[in-house]
């Protein structure tokens, strides 16, 4: 996948590689640990955003109205992401309840059937490690994490966008067919 975070984390790499190449070890040492916090905030930011973008472009469908699109972007998704899920928990049940019961269920059995239960566990451990980064003192916050395994939830974390993205999008075709 082609992202801005993927940039990143290659960018990190080879900066990485040159500080080995030339013994810089505690350079590299300091670098790496102001890098996976802030490779944290970024994915977590990214993911964010990418979330409204959904839900906007979901509003815009679906209404073609611009007051609308309006009110939703300003109050109920704006400044609102944190408020959608339980960043403790295993699941995504609750914001997927908030597009209705039938459409949770039916999205559960899917992301069951097609063994996505892990996208969205590490789409819930990052946005849950980006919370506590940002509460616990970010200077003095330290996560056993390393840069590979953030990028790893973050990769995985975007699969779940993806699929969230594309179930939002088959019943407004089924729907504009009627």
């Amino acid at each position: 996948m082609s992202c801005p975070i993927n940039k990143l984390y290659n960018d990190f790499e080879s900066l990485k590689s040159y500080l080995l190449t030339n013994k810089e070890l505690d350079y590299l040492n300091t670098v790496e640990k102001q890098f996976t916090k802030n490779l944290i905030i970024s994915s977590a930011s990214f993911l964010e955003s990418y979330m409204q973008d959904i839900l906007i472009d979901f509003v815009e469908s679906t209404s073609n109205h611009q007051l609308i699109t309006s009110f939703f972007k300003n109050k109920a998704i704006s400044r609102q992401y944190h408020t959608y899920f339980d960043w403790n928990g295993k699941n995504a049940n609750s914001f997927l309840g908030l597009f209705g019961i039938d459409f949770r269920d039916t999205i559960k059995a899917k992301i069951k059937e097609e063994k996505y239960e892990q996208y969205i566990k590490d789409f819930l451990e990052l946005g849950k490690i980006r919370n506590e980064l940002i509460h616990q003192n970010f200077t003095l916050y330290t996560t056993d994490k390393t840069t590979k395994e953030i990028i790893n939830l973050f990769n995985s974390a975007y699969k779940f966008l993806e699929f969230f993205k594309q179930e939002l999008e088959v019943p407004l075709k089924d729907n504009k067919t009627e």
